[in-house]
């Protein structure tokens, strides 16, 4: 009787065994780097930074990884949309991959080397809706409601008549912006979102949402990635992913296509380098963490 031959492995599975061979060893510099400070240990910092190293290999294997998945179930297809066109650029180059798995690095490195315990376990910027300037504004005003607020009660109100606000609000805002630069700063988009909503800005909100490219989620269902079951080291990979991944890698991810994005991002870009080239001036009164935002949403390094 003829034996049946014996079922080849999924395409690709290179990528897979070299992110398995690696976890062992990104495993153990973890334990030294947690291990105590002893006379046969090595200082805190070189066994960070070992870690850190080995943590930058899981990552740009995993990105390699995780397109063998996504491959498996992806049918080249004309563009027709912006994140059509990045899906399909990430999972057929190369470069494109270690640029991604590279940025997620530098956005987990940043979170657990720059950002204060107490800011990663939990953003809360508090309120932010100016409300004791809008109560203020309507005890001194002669007229009933606040009518004569509304000349200045809109979002650009604090940059061009700071004076006018209480001085309170203002820091309230000073505090919301240092943490949505940092979320932005560790990829952590959703949770920039999420902030504003809940701080009572949800005009910036509306702002951000502007750097989603647009899809066609509602005719097409978004690219799925599988991620290896009962695998601790692949569980800590993904929320390197989900947590320090932002629009640039749109399409590529399970679900992220849920919203149709912005069409007219090219101008929304151009609008937010235009307001950043115009504050850079050294009289400009935005604060520093507000054009860093700018400038990072247009690519201008300088901003």
């Amino acid at each position: 009787v003829a034996e049946l031959p014996e079922p080849l492995e999924p395409a690709g599975s290179k990528e897979e065994e070299s992110l398995a061979s690696l976890k062992s060893f990104a495993r153990i510099a973890w334990e030294e780097c947690r291990a105590p400070l002893t006379d046969n240990a090595g200082p805190a910092q070189v066994r960070w930074e070992i870690y850190s190293t080995w943590t930058l290999l899981l990552c740009i294997h995993h990105a390699e990884a995780e397109a063998e998945r996504c491959r498996r179930h992806f049918e080249p297809r004309p563009w027709r949309t912006e994140g059509q066109a990045l899906q399909h650029i990430f999972l057929k180059h190369r470069s494109v991959r270690v640029l991604a798995a590279v940025l997620r690095w530098l956005r987990w490195a940043y979170c657990w080397t720059s950002v204060p315990s107490e800011e990663r376990e939990g953003l809360n910027g508090g309120l932010a809706s100016y409300e004791r300037t809008r109560r203020a504004m309507q005890l001194q005003s002669a007229l009933a409601k606040p009518l004569t607020a509304a000349a200045v009660m809109h979002p650009d109100g604090p940059l061009q008549e700071p004076s006018r606000f209480v001085g309170a609000d203002m820091e309230d805002e000073r505090a919301l912006l240092r943490q949505l630069w940092t979320c932005l700063r560790c990829g952590e988009l959703h949770g920039a979102l999420a902030l504003c909503a809940s701080s009572g800005q949800a005009w910036r909100t509306a702002l951000l949402q502007g750097m989603l490219p647009v899809s066609d989620s509602v005719e097409e269902e978004a690219l799925g990635y599988d991620a290896m079951d009962e695998d601790g080291d692949e569980a800590l990979l993904g929320r390197v992913r989900e947590a320090h991944t932002d629009w640039t890698e749109f399409g590529t991810l399970e679900g992220s296509a849920c919203s149709n994005g912005n069409p007219w991002r090219r101008l929304w870009k151009e609008q937010c380098w235009d307001i950043a080239q115009r504050n850079l001036r050294t009289n400009s009164t935005m604060d520093v963490h507000e054009l860093a935002m700018y400038g990072f949403c247009s690519g201008n390094l300088e901003a």
